[in-house]
C-alpha cells in the first residue's frame, strides 16, 4: 500500500490572517481612493479660484486703465479749453473771464483721478454697494 502523504492542515490562525491581511490591503486602496479623489478636487477647486481671482483682476485692471485713460484725457481737453479762456481773458482784458479761467482750473486741479479710481475699485469690490457703474 502506498504510503499516503499527510496534508497537514492549514492553521485557522493563518487563514484569517490572510483574510484579514487582504481585508485591509482592500481597504487601504479604497482609503487611498478616496483620498486621491478628494485631493484632486480640491486641486481643481483650488484652480478654479484662482482662475476666477486672477479674471477679476485682469477685468479690473482693465477697467482702471480704461478709466484712467478716460480721465486724463478728459481733463487734458478741460486744462487746454481752460487755458484757451485764460489767454483770451488776457487778450481781451476780461476780468471776468480771467476769474472764471482760473476758478475752472483750480477746481479742475482739486479733483484727483487717482481718488475717483481708488473710489472705483471699492465700489467694484464691495458687495454691499448699491451704485451703479457705466463705462
Amino acid at each position: 500500500m502506498p504510503k499516503s502523504l499527510a496534508i497537514s492542515a492549514i492553521p485557522v490562525n493563518a487563514v484569517s490572517a490572510v483574510t484579514s491581511g487582504s481585508q485591509n490591503l482592500i481597504n487601504a486602496w479604497k482609503d487611498y481612493a478616496t483620498t486621491r479623489e478628494v485631493e484632486t478636487t480640491k486641486r481643481a477647486k483650488i484652480e478654479a479660484n484662482r482662475d476666477v481671482a486672477l479674471a477679476a483682476i485682469q477685468a479690473q485692471a482693465d477697467t482702471l486703465r480704461m478709466l484712467i485713460e478716460g480721465t486724463f484725457a478728459e481733463r487734458s481737453k478741460n486744462f487746454d479749453k481752460y487755458f484757451s479762456l485764460l489767454n483770451e481773458g488776457f487778450i481781451n482784458d476780461n476780468d471776468q473771464q480771467i476769474n472764471a479761467a482760473l476758478t475752472l482750473i483750480v477746481e479742475q486741479t482739486k479733483v484727483s483721478p487717482m481718488m475717483q479710481a481708488a473710489q472705483l475699485i471699492n465700489n467694484i469690490n464691495d458687495p454691499n454697494s448699491t451704485d451703479v457703474i457705466e463705462i
